[in-house]
């Protein structure tokens, strides 16, 4: 039996938590999972024949600020929004290029989507914008990377900025416009100074007086910002906690790529993951000093390696490890693709864990850390079937998460060539343009 993961493209699970603490999402493969804390109950999602709405995988979820709308994209080229009082789709927007990167505006009135091609674009939330009685749900270009993969895109807590990352190791923060359909064209700064593609970005505390976020990267590091200066603060190497010393001396391919970071309310806590590592670094910001400082290190009891992670409002930490193999475009392997993913989305694999933060009040511990039990989480053992499903194959679930993983950094890493290889192609066009020039002449003179 083929090893899950071995030789298949494989998409990570992604987490959303309500800010009002109501809802848990899990998106797996092509699957929306959705549980209700308030009615302790699953929701199923409406107007659509099945619980996926998609046709490929989903690669970006996201609440908005008050938690009333809900967005989902991905492969399939469809940007979903949904009403979560009823879980109904009221819009869908279709994308030139596949969806990286989604989230709102800090007033919920936009929808902002990027793509594999670097474009973000933007369309309204409700119809009642005199935009989109104009625009209908056609998406209008905000801003472009320049034929980069965005990674993250966030809006600043105090709704000033836009920021958004990419592949080509460099954050951009944008002044957010009056009005989006014109166009963000002002640029606040760049934050310079990743030396391999940024994975994920996250701000710090919504009613701090230092503007600061902090973002994760290919090579590496967690890096604090001041964004409206573009000011690099603090460089904390992930490398130093996780047995492999200063990973800057080694091969760019051979470091443990950050894969998500997500910051408590209060901003007291910055939780990070790794590729390959079955728990997660826990950080804070000294906001005196302005820098990073490290507090412990989990380790997972099942030895998973998170894919998606983020703090609810009560300060736990919710982890999920888990992947689905993908699909390929309906256009490109026929009529069964979409039944294909439905099927996929049946056994894609996920885990779900939980850990409470407590501060402490002792000068050497400042927060105490533990796992909840399964059957004390939110939701119980009702949520578990929800979000994981009824059978859960641990090491299958490991060995998917580990590779779908593993497949985004290949997809990022950006392919380096010799200086031999860069001359042999540059030969190569230029001899292809030569053939032309001879072609166009010979018709030429006919």
């Amino acid at each position: 039996m083929e090893e899950q993961g071995q030789g298949k493209e494989m998409t990570p699970a992604l987490l959303a938590l309500h800010p009002e603490g109501r809802f848990v999402v899990v998106a797996v493969g092509v699957e929306l999972r959705i549980f209700d804390l308030l009615e302790n109950a699953p929701v199923v999602v409406s107007n659509c024949t099945t619980q996926s709405c998609h046709s490929d995988a989903i690669k970006c979820v996201a609440f908005d600020r008050e938690g009333k709308l809900f967005v989902s994209a991905g492969d399939d080229k469809l940007v979903k929004l949904w009403n979560t009082n009823s879980w109904h789709c009221i819009k869908t927007v279709h994308a030139n290029k596949k969806v990286s990167a989604a989230t709102f505006s800090r007033d919920s009135q936009w929808l902002l989507f990027a793509d594999k091609f670097g474009i973000v674009y933007t369309v309204a939330t409700s119809s009642s914008e005199a935009s989109a009685d104009i625009l209908g749900d056609q998406p209008v270009q905000l801003l472009a990377h320049c034929c980069s993969i965005i990674t993250g895109l966030e809006c600043s807590p105090n709704g000033s900025y836009l920021v958004s990352s990419d592949r080509d190791f460099k954050i951009r923060v944008s002044l957010f416009p009056q009005n989006p359909i014109l166009g963000a064209h002002e640029i606040q700064n760049f934050c310079l100074g990743h030396t391999s593609f940024v994975s994920c970005v996250a701000f710090l505390g919504e009613h701090l007086p230092s503007q600061v976020l902090v973002s994760g990267g290919g090579d590496g590091t967690v890096r604090l910002w001041e964004y409206e200066t573009g000011k690099l603060l603090d460089t904390y190497f992930t490398g130093n906690r996780v047995g492999l010393g200063d990973q800057m001396d080694e091969g760019e391919a051979d470091r443990l790529a950050v894969t998500g970071i997500s910051a408590s309310n209060d901003a007291s806590l910055i939780a990070v993951t790794l590729e390959r590592l079955d728990g997660v670094l826990f950080l804070s910001c000294d906001f005196q000093i302005l820098k990073l400082i490290f507090l412990q290190k989990v380790t997972l009891p099942e030895c998973f390696t998170p894919t998606s992670l983020g703090f609810d409002k009560k300060g736990c930490l919710w982890l999920v490890a888990g992947a689905a193999e993908k699909v390929g475009a309906i256009e490109q392997i026929g009529a069964d693709a979409e039944a294909m993913a439905h099927a996929n989305a049946n056994a894609a694999t996920a885990r779900v864990k939980v850990l409470s933060t407590v501060k402490l009040n002792t000068p050497e511990t400042k927060v105490d850390i533990c796992f909840i039990d399964d059957s004390s989480i939110p939701g119980g053992e009702l949520l578990l079937k929800t979000l994981v499903g009824d059978q859960l194959d641990l090491a299958k679930t490991i060995a998917a998460a580990d590779a779908a993983n593993t497949a985004l950094k290949k997809h990022l890493l950006k392919q380096q060539y010799t200086q031999e290889h860069r001359d042999h192609r540059k030969k190569m066009r230029n001899d292809k343009k030569l053939h032309k020039n001879e072609i166009y002449s010979a018709n030429s003179s006919c």
